[in-house]
């Protein structure tokens, strides 16, 4: 365009973009989205210390049935305190008798004392924490268990 013999542009002044209220809006639903996602994921962190806990207590059985079957069938707390550390890297167990076949190992996971019980002639265990409620093995009848009972 022409205007008293000098040539005029015309800028346009069109900003493409976000207005502040469109990304408030989108933050919002971001917000809420992921709301419902945080129960989930506590849920899966639970989960995950559980296992913790009895991954921790399935070793530390495991090391103490080594323990016993490379002592000649004889328990002794001490080398199985140094199995223990040696192969767990677990240094704060207390290990407990009962009786001739029953015992009893309190462990630590995450500064959170557990107790696992076992009897020398089975080969199965439990778990517990303090509070008396059992972790392993759960409390879930299978179909043999039904069968059998």
């Amino acid at each position: 365009m022409k205007v008293n013999g000098k040539f005029k542009f015309r800028i346009k002044n069109t900003t493409k973009g976000f207005t502040l209220i469109e990304l408030i809006v989108v933050m919002a639903i971001i917000l809420v989205m992921a709301s419902f996602l945080i129960p989930k994921f506590n849920g899966y962190r639970g989960k995950a210390q559980r296992l913790k806990v009895v991954d921790t207590g399935r070793q530390i059985y495991l090391t103490a049935i080594e323990s016993y079957s490379e002592n000649n069938g004889e328990f002794n707390n001490q080398k199985l305190l140094e199995t223990s550390k040696e192969l767990l890297g677990i240094d704060n167990l207390e290990i407990l008798n009962e009786g001739e076949n029953n015992f009893i190992i309190n462990y630590n996971v995450d500064e959170k004392p557990y107790i696992l019980k076992f009897n020398k002639n089975e080969n199965d265990f439990c778990i517990e924490d303090t509070n008396g409620s059992k972790l392993y093995p759960n409390n879930i009848q299978t179909k043999t268990d039904k069968g059998n009972k």
